[in-house]
């Protein structure tokens, strides 16, 4: 019988596709032929054996595969308190830092006008403002506390803004008090002069605070 057929029938008949006529040389063939009878134990044997094989052969080789040692629980307490120690670490020094650096930097206590006073004298007889008996204008003052400065009293004075920055707030207790803002047309220059006629010049426009009192 053509081999081709033979192959076919096999087929059909582990598909479970035999047509009647198929079935019936099925059905004869295992009778009369023990080749064919053997052919057909060897393809049940494959169908039987084979898929369970496959399936071993996969269990092996997902048996080898090495996943992570899980670490002991005792480590795993050890790295979560170094973890927050190092948090712990980081977070206090950017609070000292905050501190720090918020210390360092001026606060702003008040602003307010001030009155301008004409330093200049006149002579008998004229009219005009003298000796800093009547204001001639007014300015802006800004008083700061700057802890961290080594100064009792530093400042600024520019676009007709006088800032003061002092080292303790007590400080500025009775200060306007003390110290007039006076203007000199003679060297064109602003003095802040004491009870007593103390002139201390400001510079104009600095880069940054100059010491007033130490």
């Amino acid at each position: 019988m053509d081999e081709s057929l033979i192959n076919r029938i096999i087929h059909a008949a582990r598909t479970g596709k035999l047509t009647e006529e198929q079935y019936l040389l099925y059905l004869r063939l295992l009778e009369e032929d023990p080749e064919f009878e053997q052919q057909i134990k060897w393809e049940e044997f494959l169908d039987k054996y084979l898929s369970a094989s496959i399936d071993s052969e996969v269990y092996e080789a997902a048996s080898k595969i090495e996943f992570p040692e899980k670490q002991p629980v005792f480590r795993q307490f050890n790295f979560a308190v170094a973890a927050s120690l190092v948090l712990l670490l980081i977070s206090g020094w950017f609070v000292f830092q905050y501190v720090f650096n918020k210390n360092d930097q001026p606060e702003l206590l008040s602003q307010s006008l001030v009155e301008l006073y004409s330093g200049d004298s006149i002579a008998d007889g004229q009219i005009g403002y003298a000796e800093g008996e009547l204001p001639i204008d007014l300015k802006t003052l800004k008083m700061w506390e700057n802890a961290g400065q080594k100064e009792k009293v530093n400042y600024q004075f520019c676009n007709d803004t006088l800032q003061l920055y002092f080292q303790r707030i007590k400080d500025t207790t009775g200060f306007n008090a003390q110290y007039r803002l006076t203007y000199f047309s003679d060297d064109e220059s602003y003095y802040l002069v004491s009870k007593n006629k103390a002139l201390l010049k400001l510079t104009v426009c600095a880069d940054k605070p100059q010491p007033l009192l130490k």
